[in-house]
């Protein structure tokens, strides 16, 4: 499934893919007929803020320190 994707966009389907029972989960608390927009708005929410979190580079150990 993943052959031909890059380690980033496996990395994002996968996180997707976790999210998508509790998605489903909770856009039931809305009316029927907006289920369906309410879970694509999250969904494109969540690859807006997941692109810009796997792009970052992580902290090295002492501007960690530094933050703290």
């Amino acid at each position: 499934m993943f052959s031909s994707l890059t380690t980033h966009d496996e990395t994002t389907c996968r996180i997707l893919q976790a999210l998508d029972k509790k998605i489903k989960l909770h856009v039931k608390q809305t009316t029927f007929d907006e289920r369906e927009d309410l879970a694509h708005e999250i969904k494109i929410k969540a690859l807006k803020k997941l692109d810009k979190l796997l792009q970052e580079e992580p902290p090295c150990f002492w501007e960690f320190v530094e933050k703290l």
